[in-house]
């Protein structure tokens, strides 16, 4: 079973506005810092450089009974300093670009707490190559807190389905569960 979710966010320090209604649904927005360490081509060393990514969210649309859209974009880029961009002006560290990524959610949700999601990503860049990663797809800049690779502005989308439903409640908190030891 693979558990991993379209969107995250990243661990980073920030400022933002979450849950402010706005027409029918809710608009969260942030501008946060997270910083990465960007590898030298020959992967020996690397430097730390603080990248800022702006997040948009306009969630839980109504659309139908139980049913809502909810539409992202996310935008990073780095402040690089006069050493960093002289590393890479001279080929010896990995470029770092800005990237993008635009998301559009429907969610249906089903009885017990149980919700159904079809997703469409669109980004580019790092954002893009992160969409490969078969056990590790999020949608980060880095691999961990790492950046490295070439970025040619190419372009990456997919669909994502997922959900989750919840078999019977259990006799611990009221929580739900599949299967367990209090059957």
């Amino acid at each position: 079973m693979l558990d991993w979710k379209s969107l995250t966010t990243d661990v980073a320090a920030g400022v933002g506005i979450q849950n402010w209604a706005l027409g029918g649904g809710q608009l969260d927005a942030s501008i946060s810092r997270n910083d990465v360490d960007v590898y030298s081509r020959d992967f020996t060393q690397t430097t730390q450089m603080n990248t800022n990514s702006v997040d948009l969210r306009y969630r839980n649309i109504p659309l139908w009974q139980s049913g809502s859209l909810s539409l992202m974009g996310k935008y990073a880029f780095a402040n690089k300093n006069d050493e960093q961009e002289r590393n890479e002006d001279n080929n010896s560290y990995f470029r770092f670009k800005d990237t993008w990524m635009a998301t559009a959610i429907i969610r249906q949700e089903l009885e017990r707490k149980g919700f159904n999601e079809f997703t469409l990503q669109v980004a580019n860049n790092s954002y893009a190559s992160s969409f490969a990663n078969f056990s590790g797809a999020s949608n980060s800049m880095a691999s961990g807190r790492y950046y490295y690779g070439d970025h040619t502005n190419g372009v990456a989308w997919r669909l994502i389905s997922q959900g989750e439903m919840y078999l019977r409640r259990s006799h611990y908190h009221g929580q739900f569960a599949g299967v367990g030891p209090w059957q």
